[in-house]
């Protein structure tokens, strides 16, 4: 059932029509829906881009303005008033009616740095929300607020410019635009994990099976072990990754963990 709905915001009323989210936790009253994005165009020389960031912008000649950097607020300081476009250590009355700091990559789910929040992307417009029982915490399997789950987010986001993996959902990466700040939050298609060395998603063996390649719906990964003994210690097994293809005329199919007729799947490897 899809719901439609009106959220009261401090300061303001905010409409969501049509609203075609059927989240798990929102709908028995576990979470509560923070923000949503808004458009972000430059409106004046100096304004907010969040509650959180000030941003500075040029007129472009043609009566607009074209954003020229952003600017974090600071701990001392950490609200940004949309009339001046400054921060101030008072929050403003327009603060958490958008979520626009969160880019949406693609649509779903994603686990925000803070354990308690999480974003769901719908037609790339961001919602974000907020895990309203104590001790509970977003399960990004689950796609829900959950007890008993772990706490750890994206942790090795130490300098600009890489990606880091979350630390419980590796296939979930935040890319860092300042130290302990993803200034992007994406994640790898199918079951790919980011591997922080080779910057890639890739396919990574947690145990012994079969892996779909997502570039090649032909070709699979299977994961195995190896055990190596050198007669004086106990044996040392790791796994292993072997990169396959699918007889001819035929895909791998990830729900069967099989290649069958390719006629019966939706692949398509021209």
């Amino acid at each position: 059932m899809y719901k439609s709905a009106l959220f009261l915001f401090v300061g303001s009323w905010v409409t969501i029509s049509s609203f075609q989210l059927l989240d798990k936790s929102f709908a028995i009253g576990k979470s509560i829906l923070l923000a949503v994005s808004e458009e972000t165009n430059c409106t004046a020389q100096f304004s907010c881009l969040d509650c959180k960031t000030a941003r500075i912008c040029k007129p472009d000649g043609s009566g607009n303005f074209q954003q020229v950097m952003t600017i974090p607020c600071p701990k001392e300081k950490p609200y940004c008033t949309a009339e001046t476009g400054t921060c101030s250590d008072l929050p403003d009355d327009s603060c958490r009616t958008s979520d626009a700091s969160f880019v949406c990559m693609d649509d779903g789910y994603f686990p925000d740095a803070n354990c308690t929040d999480y974003h769901v992307c719908v037609g790339l417009q961001a919602y974000k929300f907020h895990c309203s029982v104590e001790g509970e915490y977003f399960n990004a399997k689950k796609n829900k607020c959950a007890s008993n789950s772990y706490c750890d987010t994206y942790t090795n986001c130490t300098m600009a410019g890489v990606k880091v993996a979350h630390q419980v959902y590796p296939q979930y990466f935040g890319y860092c635009s300042s130290p302990g700040s993803p200034a992007v939050i994406d994640k790898c298609k199918g079951p790919n994990e980011l591997n922080e060395t080779s910057q890639r998603c890739e396919a990574i063996c947690h145990q012994v099976g079969l892996l779909e390649d997502t570039s090649n719906c032909t070709k699979y990964f299977k994961c195995h072990e190896l055990i190596f003994t050198d007669g004086s210690s106990a044996p040392t097994v790791i796994l292993v990754k072997d990169h396959l293809s699918c007889p001819e005329n035929t895909a791998f199919v990830p729900d069967q963990s099989m290649c069958i007729d390719i006629k019966e799947t939706n692949c398509n490897p021209s």
